[in-house]
């Protein structure tokens, strides 16, 4: 196929929402929950299953479009930037004009922790479509979702982009519709402790059903962000191994 290939096959699944479990992965909104079961990760990587899938999202994308050797198997977002450097295929943001097909990369610092696909450039603006994003607010609780996204050029959430070397020759992708440019809402995953006050923590982003709370000093993980709203993993009891998704509201934001 192409760089159109892999666009089109990712904007076939735009509306998809992760489940709350291993059942009607192939629906696109039936069983939405918070628990990262997809249909995604059941094709090319059933041991995954249950994880964080948006570059697992991306490789099925590049396997179902026939492009898994120039794309990459990963689910791992820094282990995928890796595999573009050693290849001379990554460039930094602001190195590139990125195009239909490029692999674009998201976080803080040299880390990178969300990756997507862009679908074309327009004006200071590059337009995505990226697995297990936020942007489906009431249809499932943590934002995990198939979803067309936008970001300013600049915007110091993109790390970069990995330039696949498509096998096929690209035929034009059609004029894109015109769109309204989304605000940048992305928060990549980062380890945390709370504070010294204990935090309510709600079961969806409107901050409605108390579920919870963090203790001074919990451990947590931010997974991303919807308006004032953060969502993250944390421990139960203090048990390493027992984690509960949720929202939290922070005024200043999560540090």
């Amino acid at each position: 196929m192409s760089a159109a290939g892999i666009v089109a096959m990712a904007e076939s699944q735009v509306g998809y929402l992760e489940k709350a479990s291993n059942a009607y992965l192939d629906d696109f909104t039936a069983n939405a929950g918070s628990a990262n079961y997809t249909k995604y990760a059941r094709d090319i990587w059933p041991t995954l299953q249950a994880q964080p899938w948006c570059d697992i999202f991306v490789s099925w994308c590049a396997e179902k479009a026939g492009e898994a050797q120039a794309v990459g198997k990963y689910a791992y977002c820094p282990s995928h930037v890796q595999f573009f450097r050693s290849r001379g295929q990554w460039y930094p943001r602001g190195k590139r004009t990125p195009q239909p097909g490029d692999v674009i990369f998201f976080g803080y610092s040299s880390e990178a922790a969300h990756v997507g696909l862009v679908r074309y450039t327009a004006g200071d603006y590059v337009f995505t479509v990226e697995g297990n994003a936020s942007g489906y607010s009431g249809l499932t609780p943590n934002g995990g979702a198939v979803v067309k996204k936008s970001y300013l050029l600049g915007s110091s959430y993109i790390l970069g982009y990995g330039v696949p070397a498509y096998s096929g020759a690209d035929t034009p992708l059609p004029e894109p519709e015109p769109e309204v440019k989304t605000e940048d809402r992305y928060v990549p995953w980062r380890h945390w402790k709370n504070g010294s006050t204990r935090e309510t923590v709600y079961a969806d982003s409107n901050l409605s059903q108390e579920i919870g709370y963090l203790d001074p000093g919990d451990s947590a993980l931010c997974l991303g962000r919807y308006g004032g709203a953060y969502r993250v993993t944390y421990e139960i009891d203090d048990q390493p191994d027992n984690w509960k998704v949720g929202w939290v509201a922070y005024s200043g934001g999560v540090s």
